[in-house]
C-alpha cells in the first residue's frame, strides 16, 4: 500500500492542477484551439478519480475539463464569442440542466440537495455544451476541433496498441489503482484497452469519433490542414484500431457513421439506426413487456455470451422500469431510484442494488418524462442537423460532428456515458454554418479590398515607377481599367 500511495498523490495533484494549468492555453492559443486541446487532453489523460468535495458533487475530470474552460474564459483578458441565436434546442437543452434540481425539489429533498444537483449539472451538461455551442460557428473553427480529435487519436494509438498486447496497466502504472473491472477488460484469448478512459467501450467509441474526424479531413481535399494532405496512412490506422478495442457494438457504429460521412450511398444509415435505437426506447417504456418477449427470442440468433450480457440489462431495466412509472413524470432522483423494490421477483429480499448502464433509463429514473423529453430532443437534433437542414447539408464539417454526436448517443441505448467530448461536439454540431465566411465586396474599391487581383503589387509599383496613390482607382462593378503607364 505504500509503494501506491505517492502514486495516489500524483494522480490528485494531476487532477487538481489542470484547470489551472490548462486554462493558460487560452492566453497563448486561438479560443478554438484552446477549447479543443482542453477537452480532449482532460478526457484524454486525466486520471479516473473522485475527490470529495463537501455539499458539492465528488471532483473528478469532468468537472476538471469544465473548470479549465471557466478559468480559461476568466483569464484570456479578450472579447469572447457572442452567444447565438437562441434555438428551440437550446431551449430544450436548457431544460433538461435544470429537470434533476426540480426534481429533487419536488420529492421534497433540502434545498441544498436541489443546488448540488444544479451545479453538477451546469458543469457537466451546460458548460461543454454552450462552449460549443459559441466557439465553433463557421466551418473553419469546427475543421480546428476535427483537427485535434485526429492528432489526439494519433497520440492514443501507441497506448492502446501496448495495452492490447501487454495488458491494460497503464492508468495503475501512472495514477496507481485501476479504474475499472480488469475482467471485463478480457475478451477471448487477449485484452481490450482502456488506456486512461473509463471504460473498454468508450475507448472503442473514441477511435471511432477519430475514425469519422480523420475521414472528413479526407474529404475536404484541399482544404484540410496542410499536414494532413500526405498523411495517407492515417485511415488504415484507425481502421485497424477499432477492431482492436474488441467491443462489436462501438465497431459497428462507427463503421456505419464513417460510411455515411464518406460515401454517398450510406448518407441514410446513420439515420436508420436513431430512428431504430429512438424506436426501441419508445417501446421499452411504453411497452415494454411486449418488447422485451420480442428481444429476448431474438437473442437466440446471438452467440451466447453476447445474448447473456443483452439479457442481463434488459432483465435489469425492467426491475428500473417498474420503479421508474411509479412515478413516471418527475423520476425519484439518484437517491430514490438506487434501491429498486423487487418485492416477488427476487424472494427473500425487498430491495437489491441493480445495475444502471444504459443512460436512457437513468433518465427516465431520476427526472421521467420531464428529462426523456427535454435531454434527447436536443441530443437528436445535433445527431441529425445535417438530415434536417438544408443550409449544412453539404457542408463536411457539420456531417462529421452530428455522425460523432449520433453514435455516441446511440450508445447511449445500452450503455451510460456521455462526456465532455460528446456535450461539445453536440453544441458545434448545432452551431456550425451560423457564421459564413465572409466574401469579398464586389462592389468596393481596390484600395479597400486587398484581394483584388487588378490591385499591382509594391513591387511591380516600384518596377513601373509609379506611386500607389498615382494609380487610378476601378470599380470592379464596372467595365472600368487601370490605364497603361
Amino acid at each position: 500500500m505504500a509503494a501506491t500511495h505517492p502514486v495516489n498523490t500524483f494522480a490528485h495533484l494531476v487532477l487538481i492542477a489542470f484547470a489551472p494549468a490548462a486554462s493558460l492555453l487560452f492566453r497563448v492559443l486561438s479560443l478554438q484551439w484552446a477549447v479543443s486541446i482542453t477537452v480532449t487532453a482532460g478526457f484524454l489523460f486525466l486520471p479516473i478519480l473522485e475527490i470529495p468535495v463537501k455539499g458539492l458533487p465528488d471532483y473528478t475530470k469532468s468537472i476538471a475539463i469544465s473548470a479549465a474552460i471557466i478559468m480559461g474564459f476568466a483569464v484570456r483578458g479578450k472579447k469572447l464569442p457572442r452567444i447565438p441565436k437562441i434555438r428551440w434546442w437550446d431551449i430544450a437543452f436548457t431544460a433538461w440542466i435544470f429537470a434533476l434540481p426540480i426534481a429533487y425539489i419536488l420529492n421534497n429533498y433540502p434545498i441544498y440537495s436541489a443546488a448540488s444537483a444544479l451545479f453538477a449539472n451546469v458543469m457537466l451538461w451546460a458548460v461543454p455544451y454552450w462552449t460549443g455551442r459559441t466557439c465553433f460557428k463557421s466551418a473553419e473553427s469546427a475543421k480546428i476541433l476535427l483537427n485535434c480529435i485526429v492528432i489526439a487519436g494519433l497520440a492514443y494509438v501507441p497506448l492502446a496498441a501496448w495495452e492490447v498486447r501487454m495488458s491494460p496497466q497503464l492508468h495503475t502504472q501512472v495514477y496507481g489503482e485501476f479504474q475499472h473491472s480488469f475482467g471485463q477488460m478480457m475478451r477471448g484469448d487477449g485484452f481490450r484497452p482502456i488506456v486512461f478512459t473509463e471504460h473498454a467501450l468508450v475507448l472503442a467509441l473514441w477511435f471511432g469519433t477519430v475514425l469519422i474526424a480523420a475521414t472528413s479531413l479526407r474529404q475536404l481535399g484541399k482544404n484540410a490542414p496542410r499536414w494532413s494532405h500526405k498523411a495517407w496512412w492515417l485511415m488504415p490506422v484507425f481502421i485497424l484500431m477499432i477492431p482492436m478495442c474488441k467491443s462489436l457494438g462501438a465497431t459497428v457504429l462507427g463503421f456505419t457513421a464513417t460510411a455515411s460521412v464518406a460515401l454517398r450511398s450510406c448518407r441514410y444509415a446513420l439515420l436508420i439506426f436513431i430512428l431504430a435505437a429512438m424506436s426501441y426506447v419508445m417501446a421499452r417504456i411504453f411497452f415494454d413487456e411486449g418488447t422485451y418477449q420480442a428481444i429476448s427470442s431474438l437473442l437466440d440468433y446471438l452467440p451466447p455470451e453476447r445474448a447473456q450480457s443483452f439479457q442481463f440489462r434488459m432483465d435489469n431495466e425492467r426491475l428500473l422500469l417498474a420503479r421508474a412509472w411509479d412515478q413516471p413524470w418527475i423520476g425519484w432522483v439518484k437517491e430514490g431510484f438506487r434501491n429498486v423494490a423487487t418485492e416477488g421477483l427476487l424472494p427473500g429480499e425487498a430491495s437489491v442494488n441493480v445495475v444502471t448502464d444504459s443512460m436512457w433509463i437513468i433518465v427516465f429514473g431520476t427526472t421521467g418524462f420531464m428529462g426523456i423529453f427535454t435531454l434527447y430532443p436536443a441530443l437528436i437534433a445535433g445527431a441529425t442537423r445535417c438530415y434536417w437542414d438544408a443550409s449544412v447539408r453539404q457542408l463536411t464539417e457539420c456531417k462529421a460532428l452530428s455522425a460523432i454526436v449520433a453514435i455516441l448517443m446511440l450508445d447511449t441505448v445500452s450503455n451510460g456515458w456521455f462526456g465532455p467530448v460528446a456535450t461539445l461536439a453536440t453544441g458545434a454540431a448545432l452551431s456550425v454554418g451560423a457564421a459564413k465566411e465572409p466574401k469579398p465586396n464586389a462592389n468596393s474599391s481596390p484600395k479597400k479590398n486587398p484581394t483584388n487581383p487588378l490591385r499591382p503589387r509594391a513591387s511591380k509599383q516600384a518596377a513601373l515607377g509609379r506611386r500607389s496613390h498615382d494609380l487610378p482607382t476601378t470599380n470592379l462593378a464596372g467595365p472600368g481599367r487601370i490605364s497603361p503607364p
